[in-house]
């Protein structure tokens, strides 16, 4: 829609509505590590609200006092708790969410620097949030989030709290901790899982953004006939994910080059004998489940023996983790680095909880990553968008020059 106009009414940072501590509180090992400190950018599309900036905005203010390390600043290696703010746009748009194609079969059709806060905010700031209204009483929330800070599971914990004030609750149903400091610094590694600069800078890898959607149900009956186990549609989509984009790539040197899929797993259950209210635990809290193989043995593989890989690999998640946490160190650990083009990192956005967010109108009819840095190879599967028996990938996934032959080998795979 070409004379798509959105009018930002105000922009100002949102302060706790009550004096909150004023300390340095401490990052831990994974939120410190190699590719963390970027924007993380998500989006939530609602069918109906009354006032919902309005709303959301007092909520906000109200949830950063238990969550008060929020409205502060990230420096190197701290969080200084300031209780300056958290950037707040309220915005209107001049259409309805029809207008622009905004269902469950179509992706986000919208400009995304018109969804989010003007960016004039510190390098340093933590959270911004735009809420959209549109013409049809519908809106838009999208967020950025500082990922030294937040994973996935734990920006979902934040906002499901600003849906429970905002819904009349006096504080949130979870209560927030910080606890950085129970997970430990890495030992030192023998062998990477990567190929990291040799400079402290994170190279830019020059990825395109990608939207696809991914039929499934061809390769799960194949799975299931073949094995007579079943996987989840994220094991299936993940399994044809690696094979085609390996494939697409096609590596020079395929035979002794790796290739490197990654789904972290949230790790917060594990850590119930360590943490009471391990529930609040909002900064980084993964372990992922790795497949590793030469590129040459992901292209001639089966997906099904791709998909058995993956489902081994999770398998492995909790011994590995607390192997890991006790001070042992394996290929796998958390803290390795993903910055290269031969590592994949998957997140199944279903499992983040995004559906659970709820601001008095019921939950989001779509969810999904706006944007995400250039520096890693990333995408979210949303498994939650039944598109005519498949699923939604979005992400950066591979570069220009390869770019159509990942979408080739997609499209032979899922027919």
């Amino acid at each position: 829609m070409s004379d798509f106009i959105v009018t930002r009414s105000s922009q100002a940072m949102v302060l706790p509505s009550k004096p909150t501590p004023t300390n340095n509180l401490p990052l831990s090992s994974i939120d410190k590590a190699l590719g963390m400190r970027n924007m993380m950018e998500l989006f939530q599309v609602f069918h109906a609200g009354h006032h919902p900036a309005k709303l959301i905005k007092q909520a906000l203010a109200m949830a950063l006092v238990p969550y008060y390390p929020v409205a502060g600043r990230l420096t190197e290696n701290h969080v200084a708790c300031t209780g300056e703010g958290v950037l707040f746009s309220e915005a209107t748009a001049n259409c309805s969410l029809k207008d622009l194609s905004i269902d469950l079969s179509q992706p986000l059709l919208i400009p995304v620097n018109d969804l989010l806060p003007i960016i004039d905010a510190p390098q340093d700031l933590i959270l911004m949030i735009q809420v959209t209204e549109f013409t049809c009483g519908g809106f838009v929330v999208c967020f950025g989030y500082n990922h030294a800070v937040f994973d996935g599971f734990g920006i979902m914990n934040f906002f499901r709290a600003v849906g429970e004030i905002a819904r009349g609750l006096e504080k949130p149903v979870i209560e927030p901790i910080w606890c950085r400091e129970i997970i430990p610094g890495p030992p030192p590694p023998p062998k990477p899982v990567a190929h990291p600069s040799s400079s402290s800078a994170i190279p830019n890898l020059h990825l395109e953004w990608s939207t696809l959607d991914v039929q499934l149900d061809k390769m799960k009956e194949g799975f299931m006939k073949e094995t007579g186990r079943t996987c989840s549609d994220f094991d299936v989509t993940v399994a044809a994910l690696l094979q085609c984009r390996t494939r697409a790539i096609n590596p020079d040197h395929a035979q002794t080059l790796d290739f490197h899929l990654i789904c972290p797993s949230n790790a917060r259950p594990l850590l119930h004998e360590l943490i009471p209210g391990y529930e609040g635990y909002y900064g980084n809290c993964t372990y992922r489940a790795l497949v590793t193989a030469p590129a040459s043995k992901i292209m001639q593989a089966s997906v099904t023996d791709i998909v058995g890989w993956i489902l081994d690999a999770k398998g492995k998640v909790s011994d590995e983790f607390w192997k890991w946490l006790g001070g042992e160190h394996s290929d796998k650990s958390i803290i390795a680095s993903v910055c290269n083009y031969e590592t994949i990192v998957v997140t199944d956005m279903d499992k983040l909880g995004s559906k659970d967010v709820n601001y008095g109108c019921g939950a989001p009819v779509q969810s999904g990553m706006l944007r995400y840095s250039d520096h890693m190879v990333f995408c979210v599967v949303d498994s939650s968008l039944k598109i005519e028996g498949g699923v939604r990938i979005t992400g950066r996934l591979v570069r220009e020059e390869h770019l159509q032959a990942f979408r080739d080998e997609m499209n032979k795979a899922c027919n």
